[in-house]
């Protein structure tokens, strides 16, 4: 049970590694990230699951 809860630690600790250096490579800041996900609607991401629907027909 541990090591589970060691191993899931770690995994968080990379992915947010790999978000940070994925931000930095585009040159995309945390606050612009942040504005991005409250700009969201749920009108938006229903189009964007509609889109993605019709490129697998």
């Amino acid at each position: 049970m541990k090591n589970n809860k060691k191993r899931g630690f770690l995994n968080l600790i990379v992915l947010i590694l790999v978000a940070l250096l994925v931000l930095n490579y585009y040159h995309i800041g945390v606050s612009d990230l942040i504005d991005w996900v409250k700009s969201l609607s749920i009108s938006k991401i229903i189009d964007w699951l509609k889109e993605l629907a019709g490129r697998f027909k």
